[in-house]
């Protein structure tokens, strides 16, 4: 199994996908080789929030979007407390902008 430079106890190819592992080098590059540096750390909690920044938005954008076009859905009547169509088409659009933004990051 390969595995990578940067703590390579702790990051094994096979844990996570090639853009993780992308930043990791280019985190080498920045801050070294050197694990003493903690860059893996640094790198670990930017990602963290950066996908939480991207799944808020995600979330945000796909609500308006289902809140605006709701009136012309044929959708039964929501019913507060409870699971029906509405929700799943509302995860949907959440789903789809989610899908979106990656896409658009990846295309940076």
């Amino acid at each position: 199994m390969r595995e990578h430079k940067l703590c390579s106890h702790f990051f094994r190819k096979t844990h996570f996908s090639e853009n993780h592992l992308r930043q990791v080098e280019r985190a080498e590059a920045h801050f070294g080789n050197d694990p003493a540096t903690n860059s893996a750390v640094l790198l670990s909690n930017s990602i963290v929030k950066v996908n939480l920044i991207q799944a808020f938005c995600a979330i945000v954008l796909g609500n308006i979007a289902y809140f605006l076009l709701a009136p012309s859905l044929p959708l039964p009547r929501h019913r507060p407390f409870q699971f029906d169509v509405g929700m799943i088409v509302d995860f949907w659009f959440c789903l789809v902008a989610y899908g979106l933004i990656r896409t658009a990051r990846k295309w940076k």
